[in-house]
């Protein structure tokens, strides 16, 4: 049985307050007395509240994630890089999606447009097998793309 979500109009029925109150009071704005902010934190907590990082992302237009492409994360230096960007990534509260590609430029391009569907905020793609004449394809990428250790 799953459990029901806490929602943030479930907070505010709660708190006798309305949704839009819940939400600001939560995101710490300034329109909402202090008092009345650590009332609806009390009682988000109280009630197990998980904010819904879908719903933020649209809100913000930012989904706090890095798309990182590797060859292979059995090879060592990969492996490093890898963990690296994820030490990064976490002290900067952001995640990492990865994907191999196996050294093969077919599903280099297919992770780099999954990433760009699933609108992380920047891709990462180390020993890449792009060449100068492939990256018209990427010019339709509107995120930030890097390329690591890449003759392009």
């Amino acid at each position: 049985m799953s459990k029901r979500k806490i929602s943030i109009e479930d907070i505010a029925r709660r708190a006798g307050v309305s949704h839009s109150t819940v939400s600001r009071a939560l995101r710490d704005n300034s329109l909402i007395s202090p008092k009345v902010r650590e009332e609806i934190k009390k009682i988000a907590r109280e009630m197990d509240y998980v904010p819904n990082a879908v719903a933020q992302s649209l809100q913000n237009k930012r989904t706090n994630t890095i798309g990182v492409v590797v060859t292979s994360i059995a090879d060592p230096f990969f492996a490093e890089v890898v963990e690296g960007i994820e030490q990064v990534a976490r002290t900067a509260g952001l995640s990492v999606l990865l994907s191999t590609s196996h050294r093969d430029f077919e599903q280099e391009i297919a992770a780099i447009d999954s990433f760009h569907r699933r609108r992380v905020d920047e891709i990462l793609v180390a020993d890449s097998r792009i060449s100068k004449h492939h990256t018209q394809q990427l010019t339709q990428i509107a995120i930030p793309i890097v390329f690591l250790n890449s003759q392009t």
